[in-house]
């Protein structure tokens, strides 16, 4: 979190994400669990409503698979990566480590579900370790002391594991799990041969684990909701580690028994034709559940990877003339931008996370090229070439090798019968398009909106990470000025601007997202509306006509069965002297703001900040339904945007959240507080249960006695690691407020040697 040095380290978790084997799920799963913490942050529930305004024929999901660095590896004292702004394209993301059972961290889930975005685990069986785990998995002799003959050990099916994992699901609060099995099934090296019987070990083994597989789902979806299990594409039905890269035979039933396949990263423009023949010959609808694999690290993915990733997903996405595939992206390790050695990229200074931060940009969502495409440029025609000569060198392998002596997998593979290794390169995917680069956002038509399930919403746009930090427009810690290599907590991720950071942005608009000043966090959004020809300016009030609409966030409301009046705020600074930001909502499908608005009210914060607020009243609806959020700015004007927030206009008159009880414990060095509802006239137990205090965030302040205020840190739980200690010897007192958006919700302090007796 971020938090200044004068507040000491912080705490490790206590409850670890990640369980090494199946024998430490079994040892969580059956021993009495401790209490949730009541002081961390309140959980985020997935809301529905961003994937069903999201759902539109003829579009492919999009999946995304973490695996940076292996995972949990966020330092809250170092800038890391965190996938902030780019959660609005993504309909699942999941949390992929080499541990046999990998939960997504609080955070990541509290960050996705902010965002509509469903968040799994991963269940991995790979190396002799999980070849006897999955044996475990599905096996009740196996966990059993009395050893059993090795034919018989598939004849009963034990579901334990299955519930174990979906009581963790539950438990932690995310929706389903990836199930990567990467072994040869039957448990030993004798597993592919008959058995003393005349058995298949590893068919029966297959056939077991499908058995198991239609249980969890099935446990899946009732107790969890938008719960799903995906399978990935590498053991078949006969027990075999043989990656299909497309569906067959050989992997359909898995994918039947689960919600969808991830498809390995391998496949060439046949596999998608063989899997639509398959597939549509089934359930044409199932295309969407097909997931082909992109390994954004390149590693034998269509197209080379890295830059060049947005190839694949067009062959992927194309399907026939004029008509999209339906088929979905699976893209694996998007922490590429960070972690290749290629780009040399570091984001331990605000000068490498910039840099960083416009190749990532460059990925996903614009055109504009950096010094890093072209180096990317050669060393993928460069490897290219040396794909070729591979082919070649297996080509000639596989026509001396003697028939009695087994190739290696790599040489199994079949070379196309008109491959020829002297004939010039091939032109890469997507030439026939006469474009050099495509975002993967421009994949998605319309971005997925953001969740308002009660009609709120928030965001500063801070990304998770920061090199500073900013409270009421204060610079409170500065990385650069050596206050360390900046901080790392993704529960501070808020909702990017989904419908301004795109390759067709509109005309005349120019954004960025700066870090040397902010309201809130991290950063702020810098916004320039340019004088386009037959623009004029003009002294005196700005009218209407004058005003650009510069378009933010889409918002998924949800069917109400009265009016709702809503109040959105917009802070905000002008840096050009103009004056006039006003928030508005509109309906795409009507194109015009909301009937019932009030007029802006402009209420300065600071010298520089103001708020500027503005009432919209929704008419009641029968089903749920997208809203537009935008800014209207003058022409000629450059402000920097702090934050925007909507909230029911009821609400804001009303406090509903108090602090009490700041207290100190000794063993942890935790400040500790409690939060309490504040009832009032109208307020039911529904909207209680709504407005809960997911939303607040707390500064921690050192109050001194001359009048000098320091701050210690921000965090979203209801404790702070804090050493009183050394903050003991100049006196003063410890107070935390609490902010709801961006208004203050309550305060309370206490003295320092009041919380050390």
């Amino acid at each position: 979190m971020p938090r200044a040095p004068a507040a000491g380290p912080s705490r490790s978790p206590n409850t670890p994400d990640y369980f090494s084997s199946l024998a430490e799920l079994a040892a969580w799963a059956e021993s009495p669990r401790p209490p949730k913490d009541r002081f961390a942050a309140p959980p985020v529930p997935y809301s529905p409503l961003a994937a069903a305004e999201s759902a539109q024929d003829g579009r492919g999901r999009l999946l995304v698979c973490h695996d940076y660095k292996g995972g949990y590896c966020e330092k809250d004292d170092e800038r890391g990566y965190t996938f902030g702004g780019r959660w609005h394209l993504v309909d699942t993301f999941i949390y992929f480590s080499h541990h046999r059972v990998s939960c997504p961290p609080p955070d990541w889930i509290r960050s996705a579900h902010v965002n509509g975005t469903k968040i799994m685990g991963t269940l991995i069986f790979e190396w002799d370790a999980g070849r006897e785990d999955i044996v475990e998995l599905v096996s009740p002799s196996a966990a059993s002391s009395a050893p059993s003959p090795p034919a018989s050990r598939f004849n009963r099916l034990s579901t334990r594991y299955a519930d174990y994992l979906v009581d963790l699901a539950v438990d932690r609060g995310f929706e389903g799990w990836l199930v990567n099995v990467e072994v040869e099934l039957g448990g030993d090296k004798h597993s592919l041969e008959a058995g003393s019987d005349g058995r298949d070990t590893a068919r029966e083994h297959a056939l077991a684990l499908l058995t198991w597989l239609r249980y969890f789902r099935a446990e899946i979806s009732k107790r969890v909701p938008g719960g799903e299990v995906i399978w990935y594409d590498a053991v078949t039905t006969q027990g075999r580690l043989a990656w299909q890269n497309a569906v067959t035979d050989l992997n359909l039933p898995f994918f039947e028994a689960c919600d969808g396949i991830f498809l390995n990263y391998w496949w060439r423009p046949e596999h998608v034709a063989l899997t639509a023949r398959l597939i549509d010959g089934l359930d044409p609808k199932r295309r969407k559940d097909v997931y082909f694999g992109i390994d954004v690290f390149g590693r034998g993915s269509y197209g080379g990877g890295g830059f060049e990733t947005w190839r694949a997903i067009h062959t992927i996405a194309a399907g026939q003339p004029g008509t999209p595939s339906g088929f979905s992206t699976a893209l694996f390790a998007p922490g590429w931008t960070v972690e290749a050695e290629s780009l040399a990229h570091s984001l331990g200074s605000p000068e490498g996370f910039a840099r960083w931060q416009a190749d990532d940009d460059y990925l996903f969502s614009t055109e504009q090229t950096t010094p890093s495409v072209e180096p990317e440029r050669r060393r993928h025609e460069r490897e290219r070439r040396e794909q070729r000569g591979v082919m070649r060198a297996r080509q000639l392998a596989a026509a001396t090798a003697p028939s009695a002596s087994p190739l290696p997998l790599p040489l199994r593979q079949p070379i196309p019968p008109s491959f020829d290794y002297t004939a010039p390169l091939a032109p890469p995917p997507g030439s026939e398009l006469s474009i050099t680069h495509r975002p993967i956002a421009d994949f998605q038509p319309t971005p997925r909106p953001t969740p308002c399930p009660d009609f709120r919403f928030y965001t500063n746009f801070s990304a998770g990470s920061g090199h500073g930090f900013f409270v009421e427009g204060q610079s409170v810690l500065d990385s650069a000025a050596g206050a360390g290599r900046g901080w790392t907590d993704v529960a501070h991720a808020e909702a990017h601007p989904s419908l301004l950071f795109r390759s067709a942005r509109p005309p005349g608009i120019e954004t960025e997202l700066v870090e040397d000043d902010a309201w809130e966090g991290p950063r702020a959004l810098k916004v320039t509306v340019a004088a386009l020809e037959g623009d004029q300016a003009r002294d005196g009030p700005t009218t209407s006509a004058e005003l650009r609409r510069v378009p933010m966030h889409a918002l998924a409301f949800p069917a109400t069965t009265r009016e709702v009046s809503v109040t959105t705020s917009v802070i905000w600074k002008s840096m050009s002297g103009g004056t006039g930001v006003i928030p508005r909502l509109h309906s795409p499908a009507i194109e015009t703001a909301l009937k019932g608005r009030t007029a802006p009210i402009d209420l300065p914060l600071t010298a520089e900040w103001t708020r500027t607020t503005v009432v919209h009243r929704l008419p009641a609806s029968t089903g749920q339904r997208t809203m537009h959020l935008s800014l209207e700015l003058p022409i000629s004007q450059t402000i920097f945007v702090g934050s925007i927030s909507i909230q029911p206009s009821r609400v804001t008159s009303h406090p509903l959240y108090s602090l009490s009880e700041l207290s100190y414990d000794r063993d942890s060095s935790q400040l500790i507080w409690t939060v309490d509802l504040i009832p009032f006239a109208g307020h039911s137990p529904s909207l209680a249960s709504v407005h809960s205090a997911a939303s607040l965030r707390y500064h921690i302040w050192c109050r001194g006695p001359g009048g000098v205020n320091a701050w210690l840190g921000t965090t979203r739980c209801r404790s702070f690691a804090a050493g009183l200690g050394a903050l003991a010897e100049d006196g003063g007192e410890i107070e935390v407020v609490a902010m709801d958006h961006d208004v203050e919700a309550s305060r309370l302090s206490r003295t320092i040697k009041s919380l050390l007796t």
